[in-house]
């Protein structure tokens, strides 16, 4: 894996810091956290026009997000519960939350083996922790248009 402080395209985790926390959801089995201003973009099937955050961060390893230190607001099993319907329900309300608060990214960490820790305003963290030796991607963050950083595989350029 190449270093995650300095990768070739320039774009670094710590882009987000500043940004804030705007968007939870999920496709699948994925989370989806937004972060930054909205962007729009045509639909590449002509469905018309597409708007997310400018950064986002797609999750498909164990993780939770957690306000203070004994509450976990959502995590990656409830997004394997029931369908997903944990977890869509958990994001609602972070989201109601993130609209009424907008809390913005102060720290962005990462280690070698994975772990990327967002802490945000209001004593949120988001905790992100590959548990697994495959070589499967784990986590992507991305600067739509722009530069993506993948863990475990290597940083490739959108």
């Amino acid at each position: 894996m190449r270093d995650l402080k300095r990768p070739a395209c320039e774009f670094t985790p710590n882009d987000f810091a500043g940004k804030p926390f705007v968007e939870s959801g999920r496709v699948g089995e994925m989370a989806v956290l937004g972060f930054g201003d909205r962007v729009s973009w045509d639909a590449p099937s002509g469905a018309g026009t597409l708007t997310a955050s400018r950064y986002a961060l797609h999750v498909a390893c164990p993780f939770r997000i957690t306000q203070g230190a004994a509450r976990v607001v959502v995590g990656s099993e409830e997004l394997r519960r029931s369908g997903g319907g944990p977890f869509d329900r958990g994001a609602a309300m972070l989201e109601g939350y993130l609209d009424r608060t907008a809390p913005v990214v102060q720290e962005i960490r990462t280690n070698p083996l994975g772990d990327l820790r967002i802490d945000i305003e209001h004593d949120i963290a988001v905790e992100v922790f590959p548990a697994t030796a495959s070589r499967a991607e784990s986590w992507r963050l991305l600067e739509r248009f722009g530069g993506h950083l993948v863990f475990p595989s290597e940083i490739s350029e959108s």
